[in-house]
């Protein structure tokens, strides 16, 4: 067996990044993508499945990947590929965990990481391209990617913050298409996977191809139709993003009530990357983005009042009331300042979820 290396408690930047492709031949393995980190050298990173050291990947240039990051030097280069037999680590026939560092593993400079399909079965349902597209993906491939990332970084961060806490039940709150939810379901049986949503199309999609989950229709404001103190774990990715600042503080407050004591709430916000990538996004809302954000290099400027929930987002529009849906930019300080309000702030992870997105965990007081 080759070099074991575990993430465990280790404050690691998360780079920024995608797995584009995953091969399997026999016990061959390819994983292509790219990986990128501001300040960090491009190198070549290194590889490990279910913690054990496969080999170093190989550069390969990406100049999609510079296009759309012209702040970062030598972005070109973030590309790589890795081929090569897989060690005998694999601990779930179906699964198995994919890290990628940079630098030495004694201190690491930047972690990316996913899922890797072991075998043909470990593919999950798809929903039809319509409603792939509605939760914000362009395509099928990925759906899935996006669903195998975001599951490993909810599990991940999950795991390091129960502090001793057996999880029950879990609500996936803006569950869509349980792009998510359906890793749990699969990956995690013995927990309850609840899942809500406004959109009825995604509900009912969910209820006929999801068995095993338990999935209802949300309504645009509090509350939820669930008893206090039900859920030992919240998870929420691209939903705070879409919440104007006073509905963000309603919806908080109702995943306390909901949540039982030191219970975790996850949650994702667009940060200063994400924002770094709008700006120089050739859409046309850009420039409120420039005007608003880019008074520091690379991303939010102003701290005051640090969000901005202006720009409307039309994805949902038939589904939810006009100018509802948004997306919403918020920096770090604003908030840990204002969530920490309703709940203890345990951690804020710049591009802790899918690569792109931060990641917030909070608990419920006791």
């Amino acid at each position: 067996m080759g070099i074991v290396w575990k993430y465990g408690a280790q404050a690691i930047p998360r780079a920024a990044g995608r797995v584009d492709r995953i091969e399997r031949t026999g016990n061959d393995i390819l994983v292509e993508g790219w990986m990128l980190l501001p300040g960090v050298p491009n190198g070549f990173p290194l590889v490990f499945v279910d913690s054990v050291f496969q080999g170093p990947a190989t550069e390969v240039i990406r100049e999609d990947v510079a296009r759309v990051h012209p702040w970062v030097a030598d972005a070109q280069k973030a590309g790589f590929l890795y081929r090569g037999p897989i060690e005998n680590s694999v601990r779930n026939e179906k699964w198995a965990s994919l890290e990628l560092i940079r630098g030495d593993p004694s201190r690491p400079l930047a972690y990316l990481n996913t899922l890797i399909p072991m075998t043909p079965q470990s593919s999950l349902p798809c929903p039809p391209l319509d409603l792939v597209r509605q939760i914000g993906s362009p395509d099928a491939p990925s759906y899935a990617e996006q669903g195998r990332k975001s599951f490993s970084d909810f599990d991940q961060a999950i795991g390091r913050n129960l502090d001793g806490i057996k999880i029950n039940r879990l609500l996936d709150w803006g569950c869509g298409c349980g792009r998510i939810s359906s890793y749990f379901l699969d990956i995690r049986p013995d927990i309850e996977i609840t899942g809500c949503d406004v959109a009825s199309n995604c509900v009912e999609w969910c209820k006929s191809h999801l068995p095993g989950g338990r999935f209802f229709r949300s309504g645009l404001f509090p509350p939820l139709d669930f008893p206090d103190r039900h859920f030992d774990v919240v998870i929420a990715s691209s939903v705070m993003t879409h919440l104007t600042r006073n509905s963000q503080l309603d919806w908080l407050r109702e995943m306390r009530r909901i949540l039982s004591p030191g219970g975790l709430f996850l949650a994702s916000v667009l940060g200063r990357y994400s924002a770094a990538r709008e700006c120089h996004a050739p859409v046309s809302i850009r420039q409120r983005l420039r005007a608003h954000f880019s008074r520091r290099k690379a991303g939010l400027g102003s701290t005051k009042p640090g969000i901005d929930d202006r720009v409307q987002n039309r994805s949902l529009d038939g589904i939810v009331p006009a100018g509802y849906y948004r997306n919403v930019f918020q920096t770090a300080e604003y908030t840990r300042e204002v969530w920490s309000k309703e709940m203890e702030v345990l951690d804020y992870i710049e591009r802790g979820l899918d690569s792109y997105q931060d990641l917030v965990i909070v608990r419920r007081p006791d």
